[in-house]
């Protein structure tokens, strides 16, 4: 069975997404159950996420969406993303769909595939308000329920699936082909060296050499990737991962803001609930006075 890396800001550690031989992965996430909620992250697999009970603001780079029960969004790969509650009290969950699509169309990558995911396609595309963005969440919706029966042949049944979402997507959403920019195999490995340093050494204070080095480029090339592969410097992805493991300190440890502070690399406290409040829309306090009533007092211990 085949396995694909996923590179997460907050977290260097590998996990498998798997279906059958199709790199993908089919579940729910719950605000009410600890769910993947409040984490700025980024990963190689395109993202279909339908939002099944309340209101989900999902947050790119540069744009927010609030989506309500029935409505989807497609997170393209390699482009920072987040899911948040509409509003503190509430409740809400979704589906998630993560799948590569160069895997799934093989051969025709470089037609199908390379001038949806290229820097100049979108980060992300709202599934709402027209024929073809109301079939792909029927889609969306079939393909959940093939996996969760398994019956004989369901491996295909979901590539079948997958596919006809893709050409909808392809069909309607295709950026022109001059300015659609292909990835190469270096830069994709580079972009991994560069993040695999950034996860392992965020703690230390690292400099803008010390990241291009781990990848043997000059920092001129290591800033060019960093923009065209994830459309951020180097320094804001580092901030991104320290805010990301800050999240888990404050949920998982009685330290002190000032102790997370010292341990996740900012040099003040004042700094790190600058950057935490424009993060997350919150100062640090107030993430794990909510985090801890999302966690019972058995789990917590």
């Amino acid at each position: 069975m085949k396995s694909n890396i996923v590179v997460d800001g907050g977290n260097a550690a590998p996990r498998e997404l798997t279906f059958g031989n199709i790199p993908a992965s089919v579940y729910h996430n719950r605000s009410d159950a600890g769910g993947n909620f409040d984490v700025m992250h980024w990963h190689s697999e395109a993202q279909l996420s339908i939002v099944t009970s309340g209101r989900v603001r999902f947050l790119t780079r540069d744009c927010e969406y609030v989506l309500e029960k029935g409505q989807g969004i497609f997170l393209n790969s390699n482009r920072i993303h987040m899911a948040r509650k509409d509003t503190e009290d509430s409740n809400c969950a979704y589906l998630c769909i993560k799948f590569d699509p160069a895997e799934l169309c093989g051969s025709l990558c470089d037609s199908y595939v390379v001038p949806l995911t290229a820097a100049a396609a979108p980060d992300a595309i709202v599934l709402h308000g027209n024929r073809w963005t109301g079939e792909v969440c029927a889609l969306m919706t079939e393909l959940a329920e093939v996996y969760g029966r398994a019956d004989m042949g369901y491996e295909l049944r979901m590539q079948i699936i997958l596919l006809q979402i893709w050409l909808l997507i392809y069909e309607n959403c295709r950026a022109e082909e001059d300015e659609a920019k292909y990835t190469s195999f270096s830069e994709k490995q580079r972009i991994e060296t560069l993040c695999g340093f950034i996860n392992n050494n965020y703690a230390e204070k690292i400099s803008l050499s010390d990241i291009a080095n781990s990848a043997h480029i000059s920092n001129g090339e290591c800033c060019r990737i960093f923009k065209r592969l994830l459309n951020m410097t180097p320094f804001q992805y580092l901030v991104h991962v320290r805010l990301a493991k800050s999240a888990e300190f404050l949920t998982d440890t009685d330290y002190s803001i000032s102790q997370i502070a010292q341990h996740v690399g900012f040099c003040s406290s004042s700094y790190y609930t600058k950057c935490f409040r424009k993060e997350y829309g919150c100062v640090p306090l107030k993430y794990r006075q909510r985090s801890n009533r999302l966690v019972s007092p058995s789990v917590k211990s």
